[in-house]
């Protein structure tokens, strides 16, 4: 989730800049066995000065932190609480008055306040399936600090909130709706989860205008984690950083990009922060306060068709202040992404106001060849690549043809639609999204599938979107379909057209536990290609930490779950790896796969967990453990 810098608003009207301070907000959560998901819809977050425990929701002294720009179509934060366990997930951060506040209320949308995805296994409502929830004491949460949270005048004041579901219960009949009837909020003390960034921006000839902002992003990457105003000085020509952030536990840690943008001024930037909890890191930067800015604009263009990317991703990318010297262009990963935009409907797209300088431009788009060009901002016309005016990128691609099955037709006015992955073999890096529609009355469907070109060989694999009780589900209620290695522009002979065959199976769920885990450990879980012999990677599972967001105890510590249908399985450890100096994250597998057969539920008259109706429909779903430890 993008923690961005937003605008708080006052219940009682503007309060002058010269009280204001800033609040910092995240989520942790406390869990609640059983759940695949836990997803509540956070409108805003609410801080009263008073020290009345029961003070009225319509007192004018409440300040509110909305959720940040861009959150969703809702303007609201969909969070789920099972990512969030002992992980802070930024949320916002706002102005707001400079004083102590004791009060501190979540609100959530009163009409949809969120939804859950319960595991396997359950006592009688199917698993794998998402479900409304219903919280009969109300949707606004509230917690009383008695020590209070003071905001100083132009300072930034970082604060987490642990939410704790409570009791979840589920509906008396199939379809209904979970009740959250007790959850609570508290306050938590999160330095055994976060670190700090603190130093200084200097600014040369004069005074910036008012606008910049400190921001951290996972290395290499264009995901902001967190922003924050920068804390400008009386004078105007320095200015005070401080900005906390989320970090994994040593050795590990968390990899951040920081850089300062905004205003007048012009952008600095540093790389490859490794951060752990409770560290505090300083960093200084010297910026032009009025620098001199021109836009870039461009188009990005699909190879194969010729035709206009929409929603192509676009970022500028700056070599940082501690690697000035490195090449943007041929080394990515050692630059920092300043900026970044995405492609209109009609493939255009605009960075704004780019400082004058020197950088790389990258166009991204799934399906694609990534491509980079050198870019030249200055009081001229930007020249890129050899262009000038406008920087616009072909991006290449290859495309593979080929059939989805299953086993059953879908019934008269209805269709099945099937969405296709390809992943660069042997990972679950994603290269290629399709879909294919199967009509009714028959059992196969055409795919064509786009994937960059060059990248080597690809897995596929095929899942059925299906339905619970005349509602779409988040998981297969068919068998998954796998083709390994496939090779997308083979130097001889035909193109591949693999088939991808799919069989009604229900739900079910893989649970099971890894040794003396920590935050970068994962399991894989695979599924054979009958045809090739060749393991796909399906997904990746979290494992239980084993302190939660409160430094409590873990009551799913070391353990996993993970919702797959019926069929046969490879489940494997893997440890994550950190990027550094420019390389790219990895995951290391350890030991071997351990083969795991998930068994079928029994077949069922009624209620039926998807529209896939093969010699009875199949039951309520069941979970599947993994007899020893990984």
């Amino acid at each position: 989730m993008v923690g961005s810098f937003g605008c708080g608003s006052s219940g009682g009207g503007s309060t002058p800049a010269a009280t204001q301070g800033y609040l910092e907000l995240g989520f942790v959560d406390s869990p609640t066995k059983g759940f695949q998901q836990i997803n509540l819809n956070v409108v805003s977050v609410r801080f009263n000065p008073s020290t009345n425990p029961n003070i009225s929701d319509s007192d004018p002294n409440w300040y509110t932190i909305p959720a940040p720009p861009g959150a969703g179509a809702a303007g609201e934060l969909a969070l789920d609480l099972t990512k969030i366990t002992a992980n802070v997930q930024m949320f916002n951060t706002a102005a707001t008055a400079a004083q102590v506040y004791f009060q501190v209320e979540l609100q959530l949308d009163p009409t949809t306040p969120g939804t859950v995805i319960p595991s396997c296994g359950g006592g009688g409502i199917e698993g794998c399936a998402s479900y409304p929830i219903t919280m009969p004491n109300g949707t606004n949460l509230r917690a009383t600090t008695t020590s209070g949270i003071p905001v100083a005048a132009f300072g930034l004041t970082p604060v987490v909130l642990d939410i704790t579901p409570g009791t979840i219960v589920p509906p008396s009949s199939p379809g209904g709706a979970y009740a959250m009837n007790n959850p609570t909020i508290a306050v938590v003390t999160p330095n055994h989860l976060m670190a700090n960034i603190t130093g200084t921006v200097n600014f040369t000839g004069g005074a910036p205008l008012s606008g910049q902002t400190i921001n951290a992003e996972l290395t290499g990457t264009n995901q902001i984690i967190a922003s924050a105003p920068l804390l400008i000085s009386s004078s105007g020509t320095s200015a005070s950083i401080f900005l906390q952030l989320p970090a994994n536990s040593p050795p590990s840690g968390t990899t951040y990009d920081i850089y300062v943008s905004g205003g007048t001024a012009t952008t600095g930037s540093v790389s490859g922060l490794n951060l752990v909890p409770g560290q505090q890191v300083s960093e200084t930067f010297s910026l032009q306060a009025k620098g001199s800015f021109n836009n870039v604009s461009g188009t990005i263009v699909d190879g194969p068709s010729n035709s206009a990317i929409s929603g192509a991703v676009v970022d500028l990318l700056q070599p940082p202040n501690n690697n000035a010297s490195a090449n943007c262009t041929t080394t990515p990963l050692s630059c920092v992404v300043i900026m970044t935009t995405s492609t209109d409907e009609q493939g255009n797209y605009l960075l704004a106001s780019v400082p004058f300088g020197t950088y790389a431009i990258r166009a991204s788009n799934t399906g694609n060849t990534e491509q980079i060009q050198s870019l030249t901002v200055n009081a001229n016309t930007p020249a890129c690549g050899g262009q000038t005016g406008t920087c616009n990128i072909t991006l290449p691609g290859v495309l593979i043809s080929g059939t989805v099955q299953i086993d059953t037709a879908p019934p008269v006015g209805t269709n099945q639609l099937v969405t296709v992955l390809a992943e660069q073999t042997g990972t679950n890096v994603l290269e290629g999204v399709s879909q294919a529609v199967i009509r009714a009355g028959a059992t196969t469907g055409a795919f064509t599938i786009e994937v960059p070109s060059g990248m080597g060989n690809v897995d596929l694999i095929a899942t059925s979107q299906d339905a619970y009780l005349g509602v779409g589900t988040p998981y297969s209620g068919h068998t998954i379909g796998v083709a390994a290695n496939i090779n997308p522009s083979p130097s001889s002979g035909p193109a591949p057209t693999p088939l991808l065959k799919m069989t009604c199976a229900g739900h079910g769920t893989i649970v099971g536990q890894a040794k003396n885990p920590d935050a970068n450990t994962l399991v894989y879980i695979s599924k054979v290609d009958p045809v090739t012999n060749l393991p796909v990677q399906l997904v990746a599972s979290n494992v239980g930490p084993p302190n939660d967001g409160s430094g409590q105890p873990n009551p799913n510590a070391a353990q996993f779950s993970v919702c797959v249908p019926p069929d046969s399985y490879q489940v494997q450890r893997f440890e994550y790896s950190q990027p550094t100096g420019g390389a790219s994250a990895t995951a290391t597998p350890m030991g071997t796969p351990v083969t795991l057969a998930v068994p079928a539920p029994s077949a069922t008259s009624s209620p039926c967990p998807s529209v896939c109706i093969s010699g009875g429909c199949p039951g309520v779903c069941n979970g599947t453990q993994l007899p020893n430890s990984l």
